[in-house]
């Protein structure tokens, strides 16, 4: 939350409620169902949105993957932005190989942009070959 001193908090909350407006006001026009915030109450549309299930279940790899990897590669997916690609390969049926994308972040330092897994004969539509740093 962003905390203005005098006037310019009251123009953020002009603007953020204008910005609302539209928000809800657009999509209405095309006839469709968006998550929308009315005041300080935000009422979500879950029929708008969907679940990827096999996402979910990777979570948990996640805190593992970012602390104990097999290497940090340089980024190179053709869609997810980010620069460092933590690689941790597991003996798992199916996808062998875990990602992490991470990327900067201006006030907290390293963010996680998105986790996947996949097989390690794809690995090089995701990495560039040259590890940034590699396990002992």
């Amino acid at each position: 939350m962003l905390l203005l001193p005098g006037k310019r908090s009251t123009r953020l909350i002009a603007t953020l409620r204008f910005q609302n407006a539209i928000s809800g006001f657009v999509p209405s026009l095309l006839g469709r169902n968006f998550a929308t915030r009315e005041g300080n109450l935000s009422k979500f549309v879950d029929a708008a949105y969907t679940v990827e299930i096999g996402r979910v279940r990777t979570l948990f790899w996640v805190p593992d993957v970012i602390t104990d990897p097999h290497a940090i590669h340089p980024n190179a997916h053709p869609v997810v932005a980010g620069d460092e690609v933590y690689v941790k390969r597991y003996d798992k049926n199916g996808s062998e190989v875990k990602l992490v994308v991470m990327g900067p972040s201006e006030n907290r330092g390293r963010v996680i942009i998105t986790s996947f897994l996949t097989d390690i004969s794809d690995l090089g539509n995701y990495i560039k070959e040259a590890a940034i740093w590699t396990k002992k």
